[in-house]
């Protein structure tokens, strides 16, 4: 007589995999301060037509577009409108030099590898998502020792897009597997607030970038459209604490507070 199978115990029915917290990170102005290498490349592209150099105070607020908008910018600021071939050449001899010395001089910004090492050791997603083409945000952030910290890097030409449209942030949330109610925008710039808006994502933007122009001069006010202003990295975990608690105060309200970090030099 064979014998009776015992009955299977019924299945769990598979709960939804909730979406994983998410930082997008901007580049130029937010992770690092790359304005003095881009500069240097600046001028010299507009030293091979024998025009003069741009002081840092006046090409700092032109950074964050991309090279050829970063040329563009120069020339208009010469009050010089060029034909599109010679314009080329001047972004191309941009990009030659800039690849060259991407980090002579480009740093990132204070207690920021503290709090990527943190966030990362939490299991929140890291990327970065840049107007810069792909290859050089790469390759300044291999050789800041920063790019391990991210799980996507985002480019310029990485779509056919690239901010203040959405896309790019979409796609980096679909890469990270989250989702525009998980995740916050870091940036420094309205393009970084327009394509975070129009993702509908949360969005910070620092203090310290190319961009000021826009920022009211009190801290406790925000600028339109933005949840918070960062004035230190050694702030972030409270401030997005205060503009997300439903995803990141448990995570953090019981660590001490950046500032006492002590981060590597140029880290």
């Amino acid at each position: 007589m064979a014998a009776r199978r015992a009955p299977r115990s019924p299945r769990s029915p598979r709960l939804p995999r909730l979406p994983k917290r998410a930082l997008l990170f901007d580049l130029d102005g937010t992770l690092a301060d790359t304005a003095p290498d881009l500069g240097a490349a600046l001028n010299h592209a507009l030293a091979t037509r024998d025009l003069p150099p741009i002081r840092p105070v006046h090409y700092r607020p032109l950074v964050g577009g991309g090279a050829a908008s970063l040329v563009q910018a120069a020339l208009d600021w010469h009050g010089l409108a060029l034909p599109p071939r010679e314009h080329k050449r001047l972004v191309a001899a941009l990009l030659d030099f800039y690849r060259a010395h991407i980090a002579d001089r480009t740093r990132l910004f204070a207690h920021l590898s503290t709090c990527l090492r943190r966030f990362r050791a939490a299991g929140i997603g890291l990327a970065v998502v840049s107007n810069k083409r792909e290859d050089l945000a790469r390759l300044v952030l291999e050789k800041l020792g920063a790019a391990s910290f991210f799980a996507l890097i985002v480019g310029g030409d990485t779509l056919a897009q690239k901010k203040p449209d959405p896309a790019p942030i979409q796609h980096a949330l679909r890469a990270l597997g989250s989702a525009p109610d998980h995740a916050v925008m870091i940036g420094d710039s309205e393009q970084d607030i327009g394509a975070a808006r129009r993702a509908g994502c949360a969005v910070i933007c620092v203090r310290f970038g190319y961009h000021p122009h826009f920022l009211p001069r009190s801290p406790a006010a925000p600028p339109p459209q933005a949840d918070g202003i960062l004035d230190s990295y050694a702030n972030l975990p409270r401030l997005l604490a205060q503009i997300a608690p439903q995803l990141f105060a448990p995570e953090h309200s019981a660590q001490e507070p950046f500032a006492q970090a002590r981060p590597r030099r140029g880290r």
